[in-house]
């Protein structure tokens, strides 16, 4: 798991960006920027923290240690690894960020809660 952090009961790509993610949150403010409703954000945590990682390149995405989808983190390594393969990928929007791979996982696969 060198690429890979344990904290708090989930796993975080780019180690090393956890606790200073967890400093910067826009919860309270997302509905006074417009640029936030533009780019997904709708309150929720998870499409916040898909704006911090996608867009402000601030917070990695949490890989959910979760015993409900136990192949889960093995699922996200393997499409870090292989996502090129199969254009059928990112035509379904992935495009090898971790918070991409989550979202096909858990809609499409249902491998990964989001």
């Amino acid at each position: 798991m060198s690429d890979y952090q344990q904290s708090s009961g989930a796993v975080y790509y780019n180690k090393g960006k956890v606790d200073t993610c967890k400093s910067k949150s826009i919860q309270a403010s997302w509905r006074e920027n417009p640029d936030y409703k533009k780019n997904g954000v709708d309150g929720s945590v998870c499409s916040i923290i898909n704006y911090l990682s996608k867009v402000e390149r601030f917070c990695p995405c949490a890989v959910p240690n979760n015993s409900l989808y136990p192949n889960c983190l093995n699922k996200v390594k393997w499409m870090k690894a292989n996502w090129k393969a199969d254009p059928s990928y990112k035509n379904k929007g992935v495009d090898g960020s971790v918070c991409s791979i989550l979202s096909y996982l858990s809609k499409a696969e249902k491998w990964c809660p989001l």
